[in-house]
C-alpha cells in the first residue's frame, strides 16, 4: 500500500518482496474500504505500508466490516516512510490492536537508493545494508562539520554513489538526522551499523538552544494513549529560535471536557521533562487535525509572522 506513481519506492518495494517470495497485490494508496474487503476475501497475511496509515485503516475495518483490527488477518506489518517503529509503547499499541508482528522494514532515500535498512528478528534498530553501494557519512546539520560513523554520535546522513551509472551522487545530503546505536556485528551476523531516525533537519526546531524534532513529540505522546490520540501539530510563527513550542494536541475519545485542563497540563509536563522544552498545549476533538489520504497528520504548520 504505497504510491506507485511517479515514485520509486513503491515498485522498488514491490520488486524486493517478490524475490523473498512473497506474493505481491500491488494495492497502491486510496479506496481504504477497498481494501480492506481484498485483504479479507483473499487470506492476505501481510502488509507493507507507513505506520501511520494503519490508524486509517483500524476506522474503516470497524465501518466495513464491523470486526476489531485483529480480526482481520494481517499477521506481519512491514513498514517504512516515517516514524514510530522505533517507539516501544506506539510499536507494542499496533502489535497488540492487530494482532500482528511490526518490523521496520524499508527505510530508504528515493533520490538514492529506495530500500537499504531495515531491522532483523533479534534487533529492532535499523541496520545499514547498503555496503557496496553507498558511502555514508554524518555532518551536523548546522555548522555541516564532519562527524565520525561512532557509536552514540548523532548527524545529518549523507550519501555517495559507489557503483550507480546514471546520474550518481556525490555527498548528497538527505535531509535525515541519525544516531549511531551499535557499530560492531549484530546477533543475526549482519556487520552493518545499527542506527535510529531522530528526525529530519529541515523539521528541526530551536528553542531556547534546545534542537526539537517532532518525532520526540510523537514519542511522548505515545505514552500517553488513550489520553491522547497521538495525533498533533505544533504551529510556530516566524523563524527559529523560539522560546516555546504551541502544539495542538488530540485527546482521547473518553475524555471528560470537565478534565482537558489536566491533560494540558499533564501533556506540557511529560514535553518538559523529556524534551527539555517549554509547550503549550491546546487540547483538540479526535479527528480536529487533518489527515491526508494515508493518516498521516501535517506535524509541523509554519505561520508568517505579523509586520
Amino acid at each position: 500500500c504505497l504510491n506507485y506513481c511517479l515514485w520509486m519506492g513503491g515498485y522498488t518495494d514491490h520488486a524486493n518482496l517478490e524475490t523473498t517470495g512473497a506474493t505481491v497485490f500491488p494495492f497502491g494508496v486510496g479506496n481504504s474500504a477497498q481494501l480492506v474487503r481484498v485483504i479479507r476475501e483473499a487470506g492476505i497475511e501481510a502488509i507493507s505500508c507507513t505506520p501511520s496509515y494503519l490508524s486509517r485503516l483500524e476506522e474503516v475495518v470497524s465501518k466495513e466490516l464491523s470486526i476489531a483490527p485483529a480480526d482481520l488477518g494481517l499477521r506481519l506489518g512491514l513498514f517504512g516512510g516515517e516514524p514510530g517503529l522505533e517507539n516501544p509503547a506506539f510499536r507494542e499499541r499496533l502489535e497488540s490492536t492487530w494482532n500482528m508482528q511490526a518490523r521496520n522494514a524499508n527505510y530508504g532515500v528515493s533520490d538514492v537508493l529506495c530500500n537499504f535498512a531495515a531491522q532483523c528478528e533479534q534487533n529492532p534498530q535499523l541496520h545499514f545494508l547498503g555496503q557496496g553501494a553507498l558511502l555514508v557519512e554524518l555532518v551536523d546539520p548546522e555548522t555541516e562539520k564532519s562527524l565520525p560513523v561512532e557509536e552514540g554520535v548523532t548527524g545529518e546522513m549523507v550519501l555517495t554513489h559507489l557503483k550507480k551509472e546514471a546520474q550518481p551522487l556525490v555527498r548528497y545530503r538527505t535531509s535525515d538526522v541519525i544516531r549511531i546505536a551499535e557499530t560492531g556485528p549484530c546477533r543475526c551476523g549482519r556487520t552493518g551499523f545499527r542506527f535510529q531516525v531522530a528526525g529530519r533537519a529541515d523539521d528541526m526546531l530551536h528553542v531556547k538552544g534546545i534542537n526539537v524534532f517532532p518525532a520526540g513529540v510523537a514519542m511522548v505522546l505515545e505514552d500517553l494513549v488513550p489520553e491522547v490520540t497521538g495525533e498533533f501539530q505544533i504551529v510556530v510563527t516566524g523563524p527559529t529560535p523560539y522560546t516555546h513550542l504551541d502544539i495542538k494536541v488530540e485527546h482521547g475519545a473518553e475524555l471528560d471536557s470537565s478534565k482537558a485542563g489536566d491533560l494540558k497540563e499533564r501533556v506540557e509536563r511529560a514535553i518538559r521533562e523529556n524534551l527539555n522544552f517549554k509547550a503549550v498545549v491546546e487540547p483538540v476533538a479526535p479527528g480536529t487535525i487533518r489527515r491526508g489520504t494515508t493518516g498521516k497528520a501535517v506535524r509541523v504548520v509554519k505561520l508568517e509572522a505579523e509586520s
